[in-house]
């Protein structure tokens, strides 16, 4: 059975989003990749990794979109868990890999 893919499209600080590839470019990883893990993470947990929430801002900036590729289900499951509120969570884990230049959970494979 194929799995039927979708997309989730964010909206990102540019300037973050820069940060965020360059980093991952040094941890050897695609930014997809790491929002994958993200995802995948949240999922499996049915929660959002906690040391996400400690790198809330209200700063504004220009923006840019990031898309992401993953399959329907893990797209509703994701924004099941988020309740709605992808957007956020994943600027947030895109904040905490800039600052902690690292994936700041323990990642399972």
């Amino acid at each position: 059975m194929e799995t039927k893919m979708t997309t989730l499209t964010i909206r990102v600080s540019i300037s973050d989003y820069q940060a965020f590839k360059e980093t991952c470019k040094e941890l050897g990883l695609k930014p997809s990749d790491a929002l994958h893990v993200f995802i995948k993470t949240t999922i499996r947990n049915n929660r959002i990794p906690s040391i996400v929430n400690a790198f809330h801002t209200s700063e504004k900036s220009e923006t840019t979109n990031v898309t992401i590729y993953l399959s329907e289900s893990d797209k509703e499951r994701f924004n099941k868990v988020c309740k709605n509120e992808a957007q956020e969570s994943i600027n947030l884990f895109i904040k905490a890999v800039i600052k902690c230049q690292c994936i700041p959970f323990p990642v399972k494979l």
